[in-house]
């Protein structure tokens, strides 16, 4: 499939055909990473990356699990 480089204000843009957005789930303000690489333009999908803390906050109280006592340290790990 080709594109056309296009001026977009002072910067240079090239449109994504719509099949091709689809097809990556792409939409607008979806974030990418752009790599050259031996005269090649790459561009990646960037997946958010979550913290613990974050994920836990969207799960009820219902939905916790006990801690689980393992027992006492057997090795250099910290609890």
């Amino acid at each position: 499939m080709k594109a056309t480089v296009r001026k977009w204000g002072n910067s240079l843009a090239v449109r994504l055909p719509q099949s091709i957005a689809s097809d990556l789930n792409l939409e607008e303000g979806t974030t990418v990473a752009l790599t050259i690489k031996d005269d090649a333009l790459t561009l990646s999908l960037l997946r958010r990356r979550y913290r613990l803390s974050e994920l836990l906050n969207g799960m009820s109280e219902d939905k916790r699990q006990a801690e689980i006592d393992w027992g006492e340290a057997e090795g250099r790990e910290v609890w």
